[in-house]
């Protein structure tokens, strides 16, 4: 029962393992193995299927005691339950007060009412008609808005002065003046004055601008002084 085959199956072993040599004073290296140690065969045969009555009571025993600890904490539990009912505040209580305080909220809300409506109706007949605020207001804006009328009118005769003046100046710089003078304003062909004689070239087609409209005109050459003849 020492041997290091025997003592290692015992101990691998998945089910329970009760040693029992035979001798109770020899140990063996699969008492420390074993599940369970007995003293002789026959103990463990005991431990191993122990009898009937002995289950019994035993099944007893713990009924006993598992009843025993169930009353105990149904116990607890009333205790609790009794120590938190004691701390709460009864419902019908708690209605009461708070349809006390309600009722004291409506009470003061409708006074406060009240005196807000006298103290209004008290101080209507200070309070002046919105038709003659209107009046006042238009008054004034009407004083404030004059001197802004005057100004403006002021301005725009300034303004309506100066156009005036520079419109009759353009109008003396203008051509068309010179024009009503007996001037004519030659262009070529593409729209540009002719200035001089030497822009005028023979052939070429010319607009003239009179006072009453417009002519087409073509250049011709320059007469020859050898056919001049000299009148006397």
């Amino acid at each position: 029962f020492s041997e290091e085959s025997v003592v290692r199956a015992v101990a691998d072993c998945d089910i329970p393992v009760i040693s029992s040599v035979g001798h109770e004073t020899d140990t063996m290296l699969i008492d420390y193995a074993a599940d369970q140690r007995a003293p002789t065969p026959t103990a463990a045969a005991e431990m191993a299927v122990p009898s009937r009555d002995e289950l019994k009571r035993q099944l007893q025993k713990d009924a006993l005691r598992l009843d025993n600890a169930l009353h105990k904490f149904i116990d607890k539990l009333f205790g609790d339950l009794s120590g938190l009912a004691r701390g709460l505040v009864n419902p019908q209580t708690t209605l009461m007060n708070m349809a006390q305080r309600l009722d004291g909220n409506v009470e003061r809300l409708a006074q406060a009412m009240r005196t807000f409506f006298d103290r209004t109706t008290s101080r209507l007949p200070e309070v002046r008609p919105p038709k003659d605020l209107v009046q006042a207001k238009e008054h004034r804006l009407s004083v404030t808005l004059q001197p802004l009328k005057h100004a403006l009118e002021k301005m725009t005769e300034n303004r309506s002065s100066r156009l005036a003046t520079a419109g009759q100046l353009l109008e003396s710089y203008s051509f068309k003046s010179v024009l009503n003078r007996g001037f004519v304003l030659v262009r070529d062909a593409t729209g540009k004055p002719v200035v001089s004689a030497a822009q005028a070239r023979a052939g070429h087609a010319v607009a003239l601008t009179f006072k009453d409209g417009e002519k087409t005109a073509i250049i011709e050459k320059e007469p020859s002084s050898s056919k001049q003849e000299t009148l006397f």
